[in-house]
């Protein structure tokens, strides 16, 4: 794994202990664990909403968006959809599985959740 690999897997970790102790923090119940259960599920769902996301554009779900701002950006506008798709495409070929970090941290969260919940 490379340094920014270990960096996203890293950050997602964050993200998610983040909103498990906020949630708790909110709920001032640190003792009842259906809050802990709680935590674990919203990281873990919104996690995987934002890894789905992430496939749509890797995909290029939102390409013709993007292709919109881009064209603003340019000066006069004279960027065609031919030479952004295949800018796009070689971009793509760089980083491939993007969105696999979300996912498995999502699914990590999930799981945890999903296990607490049933030991209880």
């Amino acid at each position: 794994m490379n340094k920014q690999t270990l960096l996203k897997y890293g950050s997602c970790l964050l993200y998610g202990t983040a909103i498990v102790l906020l949630y708790n923090l909110i709920h001032q119940n640190w003792g009842r664990l259906f809050y802990y259960i709680d935590g674990f599920f919203i990281a873990g769902a919104s996690l995987i909403c934002f890894g789905g996301l992430s496939f749509v554009n890797y995909q290029g779900g939102f390409d013709v968006f993007s292709y919109l701002f881009a064209k603003k950006k340019t000066v006069g506008g004279k960027i065609s959809l031919y030479d952004y798709s295949v800018m796009k495409k070689e971009k793509r070929m760089k980083n491939k599985w993007v969105f696999l970090p979300y996912l498995i941290v999502g699914f990590c969260f999930l799981a945890v959740a999903l296990i607490l919940y049933i030991f209880i």
